[in-house]
């Protein structure tokens, strides 16, 4: 089943090579999208296994994921996000809040902490966990 081939694929392109002393790890994500649930054409299978994959990079190493429909939102909402990520850099929307450090045993100021907000002219603060990661 695809699972097991997906499984497979990832332990056979999971090699450690060793190049001038340093260590580099190969690795594998894979989007399953199965016919006809996922999609009707070609183009709509290729969409849904590559949104799938996306899901399996984001749940971390040597992962697989099968395609289902709410990733369907979450990606649209992503590209979303990076859109207006790319018209807030282009619109200055980001601002620096400096955030003092205090030194717990005397109360001393140690100093700033400069800290990346995004003021979204719609949506508000958008934290930074939320940018960071596009």
């Amino acid at each position: 089943d695809a699972a097991r081939v997906a499984e497979k694929l990832i332990e056979l392109v999971s090699v450690r090579y060793r190049i001038d002393g340093i260590d580099i790890t190969l690795g594998a994500s894979v989007g399953i999208a199965c016919f006809p649930e996922c999609g009707q054409t070609v183009d709509g299978l290729l969409r849904a296994a590559d949104i799938a994959m996306y899901e399996a990079k984001r749940a971390g190493r040597q992962q697989y994921r099968f395609f289902s429909p709410e990733m369907n939102g979450r990606a649209r909402s992503r590209l979303m996000l990076e859109e207006s990520l790319r018209n807030a850099i282009e619109q200055d929307d980001f601002v620096l809040v400096y955030q003092p450090q205090i030194y717990l045993d005397s109360g001393r100021l140690r100093g700033f902490e400069a800290l990346l907000r995004w003021e979204h002219r719609v949506a508000g603060t958008v934290a930074p966990n939320v940018f960071i990661p596009l």
